[in-house]
């Protein structure tokens, strides 16, 4: 989903010499983050959202928002990468995606309104490999996926039949500062077994032997470490499966099932998804407040919510009658249900300046 707000932080670029202006990098790039010591592509999208700051022709504004998924787009496992602070250095032609909260950086110096190619580093992972992207369009990865971790994996455990069911779900807690780089999700787990004895008055069922309170993820390495009471398992991700403390587990879920979703689902909106225009012409203070009401589209689900925004603007401390200088703060709400429904969320946007 796409969302404009007034009040996003951003940072300005002051040229832009390889393009002949950067609006024309406004929109969704699609490709691949190909990992280069693993040997695997993992599927990926990158939206630009470029705006303007000042009255100048070269005051541009660019923010941007990485996502990579585990297997391919219609998984619900991804990371997404947030850079309200992308940087251009016009000496060296280099875009800098780079910020303190943000456990990857990004490097490019290969860039078009119809390319885009970056070198990809991680906290975890050091120089993991490149980003290769296209406008719009459908993923070509040429080595195998990174696959989702959830899913129902069996095999055999010392010739016991095994089975291993794995669930992951979003968190909000930040476990990226133990080592995870999987921090967005929480990993559970049960382990099943039959070794011939009965079990729920059948020798034919799997017994549980087991259940896996949380797990951490490195991707980068295919390292999967499950915590459980009984026993904690270290396990290496494959192409089809896990291999556990010498268990060769294959998935058996429908995760890979194909075809395989190459394209992010998105959905076209009614409403307008025009590149930024010309500045707003400078308006009275009061003019400018109040209260503005819409629409979120959500592309993924093909859904619309509703959404409010309020604007207060007012003058700088250091403006002058000769040297006006308008601010303005914002705040956006989106509701669940009809606008005037008890379940929402609230966002403060940072102020800025205006024009």
């Amino acid at each position: 989903m796409r969302v404009f707000f007034l009040g996003l932080l951003f940072v300005f670029l002051s040229a832009f010499p390889a393009l002949a202006a950067p609006n024309s990098l406004f929109g969704r790039f699609v490709g691949v983050l190909r990992h280069e010591k693993i040997q695997k592509d993992q599927l990926a999208k990158l939206d630009f959202i470029v705006s303007r700051e000042g009255g100048a022709a070269t005051d541009w504004q660019l923010v941007a928002v990485l996502t990579l998924h585990f297997g391919d787009f219609k998984s619900g496992e991804y990371m997404a990468y947030h850079f309200d602070n992308v940087r251009y250095t016009p000496k060296t032609n280099t875009f800098i995606f780079d910020q303190p909260d943000q456990e990857a950086t990004i490097l490019s110096r290969e860039f078009s309104p119809e390319k885009f190619v970056g070198e990809f580093h991680s906290n975890f992972g050091g120089k993991v490999g490149k980003l290769i992207l296209a406008k719009e369009g459908a993923a070509a990865p040429e080595l195998p996926l990174i696959e989702p971790v959830g899913g129902e994996y069996r095999g055999k455990c010392s010739d016991i039949d095994t089975i291993v069911q794995l669930e992951t779900y979003r968190s909000t807690d930040d476990t990226s500062r133990i080592g995870n780089p999987f921090a967005s999700y929480r990993i559970k787990g049960q382990l099943g077994t039959n070794d011939g004895a009965e079990c729920g008055f059948s020798t034919e069922r799997m017994c549980l032997t087991g259940l896996f309170q949380s797990g951490v993820y490195n991707f980068y390495k295919e390292r999967l470490t499950l915590f459980g009471k009984s026993k904690n398992w270290v396990c290496s991700t494959t192409t089809d499966g896990l291999i556990c403390d010498g268990c060769v587990l294959k998935r058996t879920s429908a995760e890979k099932k194909e075809p395989r979703s190459l394209t992010p689902p998105t959905s076209k909106s009614l409403i307008s998804d025009a590149a930024p225009g010309p500045l707003a012409l400078p308006a009275d203070i009061t003019s400018l407040e109040g209260e503005y009401r819409g629409l979120l589209h959500h592309e993924y689900l093909d859904r619309y919510q509703s959404a409010s925004m309020n604007l207060v603007a007012y003058q700088a401390p250091d403006s002058t009658p000769e040297k006006p200088q308008v601010r303005m703060s914002a705040v956006a709400t989106l509701n669940f249900g009809d606008e005037d429904g008890a379940e929402s969320l609230a966002y403060r946007f940072a102020e800025r300046s205006y024009p």
